[in-house]
């Protein structure tokens, strides 16, 4: 009886122990367990942020690249600083990527995020200010051409008005000028009976008239000065001319000779000698004495009076 019951407690200490040690067991599976699904949890949050982080840098860089294309134009320097924000960009999509691939530290890949939104919208606002700027000049450049382009049709204005007015007067002069020759020429008073003799003038200094030209050495040219209303009156230059056979001026400076030049076709021509009067308006005779210290050439000789620059007279003579 006795033996019979230390195997029964044998067997119940036996059966208390695996008792135990199952319990023990199911203690240390449940606790693995719990930790197992803490573990899964934690895991599965872990690849749903990650997935989250992925989306959104995916969303936030292609929403970049359309604002950046939204800005460009045809600015070439705005269009050179898009590419290289794009490149920039790419770059850190890249890193943050590999970051996230790699299961990184997510809390520096929000920061890397974070950072690319906060580079992007600085970028944005100094291209906005950049294309304000450059709208302005524009604008200015464009009230500046439109100021120039009325600067220059006031000036062309000016230029056409400055040359009619002096077109004007210079119709106006020539107008001017052709009533003063034609007032000139109408003052001119014209001469007549042109007569030249030639005299010999001896020892007591008497004058012999003399038909040959080795005998002369004095000529003696008389003309009849008309009465002209027109001119003023007062003192009156008559330039005589007397041109020999060949066509040479008789003329000496010591003697009064000279040059004048003709009113109307501003020629200039040599002259003999000139002779002043008193002109009343009426008709007058004047004579003037040239002597001659060289010989005299046979032939014909031509005479031309001159007053007021136009040839009023003319006469001629032959020597023999």
């Amino acid at each position: 009886m006795s033996a019979q019951n230390d195997n029964r407690n044998k067997i119940l200490g036996i059966a208390i122990a695996a008792i135990i040690a199952l319990l023990g067991v199911n203690a240390y599976l449940l606790y693995n367990k719990s930790k197992l699904t803490t573990a899964n949890t934690q895991l599965s949050t872990q690849l749903d942020e990650t997935s989250k982080l992925k989306l959104e840098l995916e969303q936030q860089y292609n929403e970049s690249l359309s604002k950046l294309e939204e800005m460009r134009g045809d600015n070439e320097e705005m269009n050179a600083m898009i590419d290289k924000q794009k490149s920039d960009l790419q770059a850190q999509k890249n890193q943050i990527s590999n970051l996230l691939k790699n299961k990184g530290d997510l809390s520096k890949a929000k920061e890397q995020i974070a950072q690319l939104i906060s580079q992007r919208d600085q970028f944005m606002a100094q291209l906005e200010e950049l294309k304000m700027k450059n709208e302005q000049l524009t604008a200015d450049n464009t009230k500046l051409t439109t100021d120039l382009q009325s600067e220059k049709a006031n000036t062309e204005s000016l230029t056409a008005a400055k040359a009619a007015l002096v077109s004007e007067k210079d119709n106006l002069a020539s107008q001017n000028e052709k009533l003063s020759s034609k007032v000139t020429r109408a003052s001119v008073i014209p001469v007549s009976k042109v007569e030249i003799t030639g005299l010999k003038v001896d020892s007591k200094n008497k004058e012999h008239k003399k038909r040959y030209a080795k005998n002369i050495d004095r000529l003696r040219v008389c003309f009849d000065a008309a009465a002209n209303d027109i001119t003023e009156g007062g003192n009156e230059t008559f330039f005589i001319r007397m041109i020999n056979p060949t066509g040479e001026t008789l003329a000496r400076e010591d003697m009064g000779s000279g040059t004048l030049t003709t009113t109307d076709t501003k020629e200039k021509i040599r002259y003999t000698s000139s002779k002043d009067i008193e002109y009343s308006k009426t008709a007058t005779q004047v004579c003037l004495n040239w002597d001659q210290a060289e010989a005299l050439a046979k032939g014909v000789y031509q005479v031309e009076i001159y007053n007021k620059g136009y040839k009023c007279g003319e006469g001629s003579f032959k020597l023999k």
